[in-house]
């Protein structure tokens, strides 16, 4: 998740989301990279491609989460999001929550 590669990883247990942003300025990526750095960890970012990855921090009981998005032409993002173990019920369920927390961080 911290390598350059743009592709999105593929992992067993992750979850798509595709959010409508609404940009308050010129420039709709720096604003979400700001909206994301705000609640997350950026360990990756790429204006250019408008690619940002991104963590949960770690905790005394889990690893956290990792995520990956992207900013498509339409200003639509695209978020991934990624349990350390899919096979866990409990971070299924966190993967769902960030989900649904990406949709309040966004704006939607």
């Amino acid at each position: 998740m911290e390598t350059e590669h743009l592709a999105p990883p593929s992992f067993s247990g992750q979850k798509k989301g595709r959010f409508t942003f609404r940009a308050r300025g010129s420039c709709p990526f720096d604003e979400v990279m700001q909206r994301i750095d705000r609640q997350w960890i950026i360990s990756y970012s790429n204006r250019k491609n408008k690619v940002l990855k991104f963590r949960t921090d770690a905790r005394m009981m889990s690893w956290g989460l990792g995520g990956y998005l992207s900013m498509l032409e339409d200003d639509s993002v695209e978020v991934i999001i990624y349990p350390i173990h899919p096979r866990s019920k409990r971070e299924a369920l966190m993967v769902t929550q960030l989900l649904h927390a990406m949709t309040s961080v966004l704006g939607n």
